[in-house]
Formats: structure tokens, sequence, C-alpha cells
């Protein structure tokens, strides 16, 4: 059927993306790492960052305590390796002989990379490493300029500034899970509304993502998505049947314990609906923040639901009023800077 949304994120677009913004978050360097599985669920995010047992033991985060992002990517991972078999995984930078390594002991099959490098003896060996495990390696955009790089990140976190601020300076890690849920929103093919989600441990690791979106199997195209069911009292017609709520995906898409949601914190681009909320409230996050609010749902049934739980749940920014206009400006900008970088005609391979 036609009507989706037709300015989304490619799959490519939005994994690369997720690396420009883990980009924002590293240190020393800007350089981020995106691992997918083989179908298309993130399973970990990684920048240039201290490990988290020593993260805030470091005063002023000494470069020698710093892991590369492929690293942080492979080693943070929480659940069984196994699942990297098969997986791609989205780098801002070609691997280094140590990437190189790695990589090939998880089984990987594809490395997609942004930034290349010159030939050289590092390089030599990286590609001997990966030819034998049978990586195949491919570069996102041809010859891709590392100023250009530069310049798209700094636009980019004016940007997430401008919608999402926090603090001043650099991204903060508020922003930086928000942002993710604002990227992963940017999938959705509902002309509507765009919702994403984002699930973070108490280590702050990026857990599962989610956005509204067709159920498993099912072609977007197959969806009424200009439904029109309500008013023509044609059943089938009804958009809503088919879609799966950003926080049923978010929730899908984790691997880990049930139990040890009560300890994670969500991120949401809307707060959440009726039925969503009574799903959540099975084994309830600790924290749930939301950047827009769900007109038709009051408040109240929230505390409703969570009543009995420890969970906390307010707007990213209360004192912001985002109404569908603004909400739409916020999108349609984000959308329009990653594909003007990284999303150019003729200069995807």
């Amino acid at each position: 059927m036609a009507g989706k949304r037709t300015d989304y994120l490619s799959w490519d677009e939005y994994f690369m993306s997720i690396v420009s913004l883990a980009s924002l978050r590293s240190v020393y360097s800007s350089s981020g790492a995106c691992l997918v599985d083989s179908e298309n669920r993130i399973l970990s995010i990684g920048c240039n960052q201290a490990p988290y047992s020593v993260y805030d033991k470091i005063a002023g985060g000494l470069s020698n305590y710093v892991l590369r992002p492929v690293s942080n990517t492979l080693f943070t991972f929480k659940g069984r390796r196994s699942e990297f078999q098969g997986g791609t995984i989205y780098l801002s930078d070609f691997p280094s002989i140590e990437d190189a390594r790695n990589l090939a002991q998880a089984k990987l099959q594809k490395i997609v990379y942004l930034k290349d490098i010159p030939e050289s003896d590092d390089k030599e060996i990286a590609n001997i490493i990966l030819d034998a495990a049978n990586v195949e390696r491919v570069p996102y955009i041809k010859d891709y300029p590392e100023e250009e790089y530069s310049e798209f990140l700094v636009e980019f976190q004016s940007l997430l500034k401008k919608y999402l601020k926090k603090s001043d300076g650099p991204l903060s890690a508020e922003e930086y899970y928000m942002g993710i849920a604002v990227l992963s929103a940017l999938r959705s093919k509902d002309p509507s509304t765009q919702v994403g989600a984002c699930l973070v441990d108490e280590n702050g690791r990026v857990i599962s993502v989610g956005y509204n979106g067709a159920t498993y199997g099912m072609s977007d195209d197959l969806i009424p998505w200009h439904s029109n069911g309500e008013q023509t009292g044609i059943k089938k017609d009804v958009k809503d049947h088919y879609v799966v709520h950003a926080e049923m995906n978010v929730l899908d898409n984790y691997r880990g314990q049930q139990d040890d949601l009560n300890r994670m914190k969500l991120y949401l681009t809307f707060s959440p609906c009726g039925p969503c909320t009574e799903r959540l409230s099975i084994v309830p996050p600790k924290e749930i923040v939301w950047l827009r609010t769900y007109e038709k749902i009051n408040l109240s049934d929230y505390a409703r639901w969570f009543s009995k739980t420890e969970t906390s749940y307010h707007a990213y920014n209360p004192e912001i009023k985002w109404d569908k206009p603004s909400y739409k400006e916020f999108f349609d900008e984000t959308t329009k800077v990653i594909k003007k970088n990284i999303g150019k005609p003729g200069k995807m391979i």
C-alpha cells in the first residue's frame, strides 16, 4: 500500500549516523563504531573512551586508559559473542591491526568504514588478518575526506545542542542517549509520527534501541500508512493493527535478563501510550525520560501503573513545550543534515 514516509534513513545512513553520534562522545579523537547483527539489530555502540570499570576514577581522562571504539564495542557487549557471527560493524575509521585481530576473532561478516587510510605496512597487515577470516571490507563513501567528516560533526553537534541542550561544552551523556532515540525514530516509515527508543544500563551502555514500525516479517509496503479505516469502518485499513510501538520494539530487541530492566533508563522521543505503559510496568525501568508528551494520556495513568515501583518518569526538558510542528522541525533538520553529509547521491557505493 502507498503512503509510507519516503525520507526515512536507510539502514546504512542510520548505522553510520549512530557511529557519528558516538564520535561526538569520544575523547582525544572523533571515532565511533556500531555493531549490527545479521537482522540489522544494533548489538553495541562504542567510541574512544576509558573502560567502565575505571571511567569515573580517572582525573582528566588520561589518554593511556582510553580504548578504541572497536574494543569498546566488542568487549562491552552484554550478551553472547555468538551473536556477532554474520554481523556487520560500521566504523568511522579503517581498522587498525589491533582492531583487525579483534574483528577477526568476533567472526564478523563485514566491515563498513567511512574514512580510509593511505597504504602502509599497518594497513597491509590488517588486510591480511581480515582476508584470512573472510571479513569483507566496504568503504561507505568513496574517498571521504577527514576534514569533511570533522565539519559534519561540528554541524551535527550544533544541531543536537540546539534542540537537546543539557549542558555547555561537549555532548553530554543525556544528549547522546536522547540523540540515539531521535536517530532511531528517523528509521520509522510512519508519515504521521516517528518515535524512537534507547535503553541504557546502569553503566551507561546502550543495551537496546527501537522505533515504531511493522511487525516482524511484514513488509512496510503492506501497511496502510495513511490509515482511513477509522472513517470507513474497514478494520484491515487501520494502521495501528500492524505497527509495533518503539517501546515494545526496544524491549523485544533487549537480550538480557528481564529482571535487570529495573536498573536501566529508557529514553523515548514520545511519552508512552496506555498499552506500552502496561508493558513497561511489568518489569519497569528505573527511569523513563521522554522528549514530547503524548497529549492523549493523563500523567495520572503513569502514577497508577508505576505506583508500586520505584520508577521515576519525566519529560527530558520539562520547560520546553514540544508540539507537533517543533517535533517535526527537529526531525526534518536532523534528516537533512545526515542526508547531506553521509547520504550524498552519487557518493554512495
